[in-house]
């Protein structure tokens, strides 16, 4: 016989609403009484499905959607005033206008003999009169749950149904038979711009965006198998489907929204504010709040049954499955709250405050009057027993807990809140405080499980604390808002290090000793920015907060990168609420929610939503990467609470003040509003979205426990390789074999909203074990332990012959066998090398060595190759490893500098199989003696020059002239070479060549003005000065003043040449022969160096009355011609100098004084 298999397409285009359950039939046929917008018989429809915000029309080769929208505008409002007796309700008086957009979609290329076919008729009808083209009316119109297009394309059908799900009002099936071809399915969207959007089909409706998607598929046949099927965009407004199994046994499930499991009012006959929610590992929900109803709240033997003051603070507490298990109000004589709570120590922990009297009273400092009060933590077992109260308070009575949180880790609590610091008890106080200008400080406190404090920590005024968790790696995170630069600890490392405006977000970090880590700015891009919450996820920060300036209010999320502070992502959600508040949470993946009063221009829900017509409140969940996930409305009034539980349950409270929210499920513990202004509701979704059930697939370590783990419902039916079995949610397999891997599956029902059987491939990974010598020999000097075995594997580990586990330390014994392990990524392989270990002797045949030998140079050091003296201390050395240290410890190898004198070295010579021994190297060096003489010399006439080495005691010299001293005299032209050498028998040599100098003498001077060139009887090469310090090589002297020198030559190994005077002349112009004694001759200094010069001098007529020759005497002139004194007049001379030289000019006789 021939099994029959079917490939399922089950794709859901979910609109999520309240549907009556009653409805179970859905789709009405058309008998003429379903019209065109003109008013007219309408028989292209075939099936109408009218439900809140969607209406589905079934026609012949396709269908269509209807997205419609209601607009409410209050025409008046009524409020009730003090002096109205208390359960007067608010009254509104609405217009509703609908607005439509429809959508059609064709079936391209399908079939012509369709047949639609209906099921499941109503047994019940319904008829219509007053039709304008059908006067008679139309009669028995009946329901029908399932409509379906048989054969639409070849073996596939297209079915629409009413789910067993009362909150989803329709789906739609595509069940490809064998021998059918997903690819064959073409969609054609028109009436609105289609396009895939991240995997989904986006229409863009006059609303905003409405989505198609598809989360799961799978197989059907005896279980269900997932597969992955995607849309396909076939161009020209076409869709069809993609994957990699295009016509098999297959059923594509798609459910991928928030989907209500149960909701209650909770209050009575006043007014209720639910403030928060927490669940217990067993599901049990507490949430609490304020009330003051006198009735409704408190079950019969609770803590506290009657309402004491004018508010008190309730809680109560409800089973996973909606029903209410106790509840207590918890009050004084004045005003009492209960604010947010955990579970912590095996009970619930509530925060709150408690006024101690009616009146108010002025805050020191500031300009504003409060009614004082005290921070509560009040705690009660899981049973409802009442177990402890701590009260926090101050001189002032100003102190509140704004959070707290849980640390499992540390098994602890923190309590954040603010204070006016004077007379609050900070208990065992750490760190220091600065009061700010009106002295109000936020404290932290860390209590232990005896409620007793283990720390208390003040911060100060400037920054208020919102939010708080610790975090995976033990780190309490605070998230609020600061409003001052002065004390707020922002560290180096911050995102974010300056504040743009008067509010900014502030996210900080502790340990669990109260230091902080951490602190930066967040947000503040405007004046009226808040943020509300923050978690930092690996190198990113993930904060969510609001608009505070006028309506419509706004919200925003953003991701920052915390190593470059650069913004990933900023999403801003402008006119999303009616009134300002704060409301949002981050989970540890990233997601976050958003929640509050909705504003129909700013919040579109999504078009799966569970209720996207209308609605007071708002609840929306974004991924990490700012895709919305689902956006829905919910009824009820104001002050929304959202709270994320486990396996995907979110919890979901506020006020209401009517009973037409439909906020109650069947059953419900209070299924109406009960009075008063507004009462309190609750209600439990379950998103799909955040749990999938099982991952396609899953690889599991040989030998580990094997862990299966499907989402919370009321019944399981584990199927499994090797005959698994199990009907418990996460069952295990201690330690898995290799015939334990295969495809599992469980059939989950009682979930809600996932039903169905989910599958997952199980592979069972085997790692090889590592590699290596199977013996080893190791030598017993190294005190061998497991580290020194060598293999060659990942994360070793070793154990004894009985499987023990060894720690690495252990020592090796001779002759054992240990086998190791390795594990590569997170498995270890089952598979051991087995290694036996031999103990080795140590004993190597290795020497001392020593030597020594004379410098190549005269420095104080030599570079010689170390290791060419490896073979002098063991034979065969290239067996060997070497570690050659010297006088510092340092090692050595290859070019190693020497000092002269001894170099000891320190070697440890290891063999091959860790055995070793210590030798000394020791190599002198010896200095090598220095020898310096001049590679020439020359001596004068015949009178040697010396020739002198450095004298050192105990050093020998030998020159080639037979001399045994450091020093002799060179008289002859020829090489001298001496041989100095050491007493350790170094040696070296030094020669000079040695020449009779050349001599020669000052042959004439030649004078030009102020320039000087001295010319040689022989050219050569010459030393020459003015003062016999200064020499130089140059014969010529420039810029001289006038006057008398004498120059000096000699040669260049310092034979003398004599020297010469010269003169450049300096004559005066004027003398008076008056026999005063002064000036009374005319001189010409210098011209004694030059004999034979001739100066002759004449009158004004050209009269010679002097004419002398120069003798190398001084001349002096006393103004007289042959014995006649000449008359004061100015006379011309002409002086011939003997080198040649002309000097002409006028001298003036003056007689009168």
């Amino acid at each position: 016989m021939k099994k029959f298999y079917s490939l399922v397409l089950f794709l859901v285009f979910t609109f999520f609403f309240a549907q009556k359950k009653n409805q179970d039939f859905s789709f009405y046929e058309n008998k003429g009484q379903i019209v065109d917008q003109d008013g007219k018989s309408n028989p292209d429809v075939k099936y109408l499905l009218n439900s809140p915000g969607l209406n589905v029309q079934i026609k012949k080769n396709g269908f269509s959607y209807d997205v419609y929208e209601t607009e409410r505008k209050d025409l008046k409002k009524q409020k009730s005033v003090p002096s109205e007796p208390v359960g007067k309700m608010e009254v509104s008086d609405l217009s509703i206008k609908y607005k439509y957009h429809r959508v059609n979609i064709d079936f391209l290329d399908s079939n012509e003999n369709i047949q639609i076919k209906a099921e499941g008729k109503s047994e019940d009808y319904e008829n219509y009169y007053n039709l304008q083209h059908k006067k008679e009316g139309v009669s028995f119109v009946h329901r029908y749950r399932k409509i379906t297009y048989k054969n639409l394309y070849h073996n596939i059908d297209l079915v629409f149904f009413k789910p067993d799900d009362s909150t989803k009002p329709v789906e739609y099936n595509f069940l490809v038979h064998p021998g059918g071809k997903i690819s064959d399915i073409k969609m054609k969207f028109k009436g609105a711009k289609t396009k895939l959007k991240d995997g989904k089909l986006s229409m863009n409706l006059r609303f905003g965006e409405m989505q198609e998607n598809i989360p799961n598929s799978w197989i059907e046949n005896d279980r269900k198998q997932s597969i992955d099927v995607n849309y396909k965009d076939l161009g020209n407004q076409t869709f069809g489907f993609d994957s990699s199994i295009n016509n098999s046994d297959r059923t594509i499930v798609i459910d991928p929204v928030p989907t209500r499991i149960w909701g209650s009012y909770y209050g009575g006959s006043g007014d209720e504010t639910t403030a928060s929610m927490m669940a217990d590992d067993q599901n049990n929900l507490y949430a609490t709040g304020s009330t003051n109803s006198v009735n409704n709240i408190a079950t019969s033997g609770s803590y506290q049954v009657t309402l004491n003051g004018n508010t008190d603070g309730f809680i109560f507490a409800i089973d996973d499955d909606g029903n209410r298990l106790w509840s207590s109000y918890y009050g004084s004589t004045y005003t009492d709250n209960f604010g947010k709570s955990v579970v912590f120590n095996n009970k619930i922990y509530i925060i709150g405050y408690s006024a101690v009297s009616a009146g108010t009273q002025t805050y020191p400092n500031a300009n504003f009057s409060y009614t004082p009060f005290q921070g509560i933590l009040v705690s009660f077992n899981f049973n409802g027993t009442f177990v402890d109260e701590k009260k926090f308070t101050s001189t002032y009575n100003y102190t509140g807990i704004s959070t707290l949180t849980v640390d499992d880790k540390n098994n602890c609590l923190y309590l954040i809140g603010q204070t006016h610091p004077t007379g609050f008890v900070a208990q065992n106080q750490i760190g220091s405080y600065s009061p700010g200008y009106i002295d109000l400080a936020t404290f932290i406190i860390k209590l232990k499980t005896d409620n007793s404090t283990e720390w208390t920590k003040l911060i100060n005024r400037e920054y208020v604390v919102n939010s708080s968790y610790v975090s995976p790696d033990d780190k309490l995170c605070l998230i609020g808002w600061a409003f001052s630069n002065l004390y707020l600890t922002i560290t180096p490392d911050a995102v974010q290090k300056t504040k743009n405006y008067n509010y900014v977000g502030y996210y900080g970090e502790f340990d669990s000793k109260g230091t902080q880590l951490y602190g930066t700015y967040l947000g503040g891009f405007a004046s009226s920015e808040e943020v509300s919450f923050a978690r930092r996820i690996g190198n990113t920060i993930i904060y969510s907060g609001f608009n505070a300036s006028l309506p419509p209010y706004g919200k925003f999320i953003r991701k920052v990168d915390t190593t470059t502070g650069q913004l990933i992502f900023s999403k801003y959600y402008a006119n999303i609420s009616s009134l300002s508040d704060t409301a949002s949470y981050i989970d540890e993946k990233g997601n976050t929610y958003l929640w509050g009063h909705a504003d129909t221009r700013g919040f579109f829900p999504t078009p799966n939503a569970y209720n996207s017509s209308y609605g007071n409140i708002y609840l929306m969940k974004v991924d990490s990467e700012s895709n919305t996930v689902w956006a829905t409305y919910y009824g009820g009034y104001d002050y929304p609470h959202m709270y994320k539980g486990k396996n995907g349950s979110v919890y979901f409270s506020g006020r209401a003040n009517s009973s037409s929210f439909d906020i109650a499920t069947s059953g419900a513990f209070q299924n109406y509003f009960a009075g008063g202004y507004a009462d309190g509701f609750l209600a439990k979704f379950h998103d799909c979205t955040e749990n999938q059930i099982l991952s396609s697939e899953m690889k599991v370590c040989l030998g580990s426990e094997l862990k299966l783990s499907v989402i919370s419902g009321t019944s399981y039916n584990w199927t499994g390789p090797n005959g698994f079995s199990s009907t418990i949610q996460n069952p295990s397999i201690p330690k898995i074999s290799l015939s334990d891997a295969g495809i599992y599956s469980c059939t989950v029902t009682g979930t809600g909203a996932c039903d169905g059987t989910f599958t997952i491939d199980v592979k069972i990974e085997d790692k090889p074990a590592p590699t290596g010598n199977p013996v080893q020999s190791i030598c017993s000097a190294k005190n061998p332990t497991l580290k020194d075995i060598e293999v060659i594997g990942a994360d070793i580990k070793w154990y004894d012959n009985l499987g023990n586990n060894l720690p690495i330390t252990t020592t090796l014994e001779d002759g054992k066998t240990y086998y190791a392990s390795q594990t590569i990524d997170n498995c270890e392989s089952s598979n051991r090398l087995a290694v036996q270990v031999n103990i080795l002797i140590n004993n190597l045949s290795a020497n001392d060595f020593s030597d020594s030998f004379c410098n190549d140079t005269t420095a104080d050091f030599k570079t010689i190759n170390i290791d060419d003296y490896k073979k002098e201390l063991i034979s065969n050395p290239q067996d060997y490893a070497f570690e050659i240290r010297n006088s510092k410890g340092e090692l050595e190898t290859g070019d190693t500098n020497l000092n002269v004198g001894p170099n000891i070295f320190d070697v440890k010579i290891i063999s091959s199989l860790g055995c070793f021994q210590y030798v000394k190297l020791n190599l002198t060096l010896d200095e090598k003696p220095k020898a310096n003489l001049p590679a020439e010399e020359e001596f004068c006439d015949n009178v040697g020059t010396p020739l002198k080495v450095d004298f050192v005691s105990g050093y020998s010299y030998q020159w080639n002239t037979g001399e045994t001293s450091n020093s002799i005299i060179a008289d002859i032209e020829q090489t001298y070479t001496v041989t100095v050498t050491t007493p350790a028998g170094c040696v070296n040599t030094a020669s000079t060549i040695v020449k009779k100098a050349k001599l020669a003498e000052i042959q004439n001077i030649v004078i030009t003005n102020n320039s000087v060139m001295i010319v040689m009887s022989v050219a050569g090469e010459y030393l020459y000065s003015l003062d016999k310090n200064d020499w130089k090589t140059s014969n010529k002297f420039e810029n001289l003043e006038n006057g008398t020198y004498t120059v000096f030559v000699k040669t260049k190994l310092g034979c003398d040449l004599g020297s010469k005077s010269f003169t450049i002349f300096s004559l005066s112009n004027i003398f008076s022969p008056n026999g005063d004694g002064i000036n009374d001759t005319w001189k010409i200094s210098g011209i004694e160096n030059y004999p034979n010069s001739e100066i002759k001098i004449f009158d004004r007529q050209g009269k010679m009355v002097l004419n002398q020759v120069t003798k190398g005497e001084t001349f002096e002139w006393n103004g007289e011609s042959n014995g006649r004194k000449l008359p004061t007049d100015s006379y011309w001379y002409q002086i011939k100098i003997s080198d040649g030289r002309i000097l002409e000019g006028y001298v003036v006789i003056k007689h009168r004084n």
